[in-house]
Order: structure tokens, then sequence, then C-alpha cells
């Protein structure tokens, strides 16, 4: 039987789709290019991991996070601190949200090194085994929630994983 391959305007609907699935993706690739291109192109000193307290901040407000986290480091700047950065959220499998990203500018006194003698989640227990030096930045972890940071060791094993 012959099938009728529908009418005109349901053609040009899913060509639409296809188009914008295209631009969907080419602009993904150049955001992640560009990503690439910075972090690479740029000496970092410290990779960061920021996440949000539940108790503390709604951790499924991404816009108000960002908001609130720049004038975080915009306090930071009045107040001595050059803080350069790229930082990117990424969701949880929940949907809450999370930041990943690379710093240069914290000074000796923004940071602390974590201790096995403190309460820490297991993933950062183990990597303080493991002989790697984790920080925290007691003032982002007041405001908004847990954070660890480490020293740049590799900066393109780095800018690939941002």
């Amino acid at each position: 039987m012959f099938k009728y391959p529908g009418n005109k305007r349901e053609k040009e609907q899913s060509t639409n789709r296809d188009i914008n699935s295209n631009k969907l993706d080419n602009n993904i690739s150049r955001a992640r290019n560009k990503i690439y291109e910075y972090a690479a192109c740029n000496e970092w000193e410290y990779f960061v991991t920021l996440t949000l307290d539940k108790a503390k901040y709604d951790r499924y407000d991404l816009a108000k996070y960002i908001k609130d986290l720049g004038k975080w480091i915009n306090n930071g700047r009045r107040n001595g601190r050059n803080l350069k950065y790229l930082l990117i959220p990424e969701p949880h499998k929940n949907g809450a949200w999370h930041m990943h990203g690379l710093m240069n500018g914290l000074r000796s006194e923004d940071i602390r090194q974590f201790q096995l003698n403190e309460k820490l989640p297991d993933r950062v227990r183990q990597m303080i085994k493991e002989g790697r030096v984790i920080y925290d930045i007691p003032e982002y972890r007041k405001k908004f929630g847990y954070v660890t940071v480490e020293k740049v060791i590799n900066q393109d094993a780095i800018a690939k994983y941002v």
C-alpha cells in the first residue's frame, strides 16, 4: 500500500528540526574549542572543584549561583585578591550544579591544606592518602559549600579535562 509522505508543513518542520540540531551541535563544538583554547593558552596555578551545600544554597539555581559567585569574586578583588579564573558548570546526576575550573591569583592566606584528621569526603581522604596535596578555600566554603583545590601539575591534561 502506498503511504503518503506527509504534507508540506510536516516536511518543513522536520527540516527545521534538523537545521536547528546541526546549529546546536556546531555551537556546542565551538564553545568546547574556545574553553580548551582558554585553558591551554594560559598558565594556571590551581584546578578547583566548587560545590554547593544544600543547607546553604539552592544547588539547582545555576543563574543565582553564577551571579552570587561573581559578587564573591569581585568582593575578593576589592580586598586585594586578583583572581583569574575559567569555571565550567556541570550538573550532578540529580540536576544539582557544581563547577570545575582553573584559577590564578589565590593568595596563601586564601587557602588552607586539608589534613587527614578532619572530617572529609571519602574521595578527598583517598586523594590525600595517595600523596596529593588538597586545599580548601574557607571563605568560599563558608558562603557556598565544599571546595577542593589542587596545584596544576600537567597543563595540557588539565586543559583537556576542563
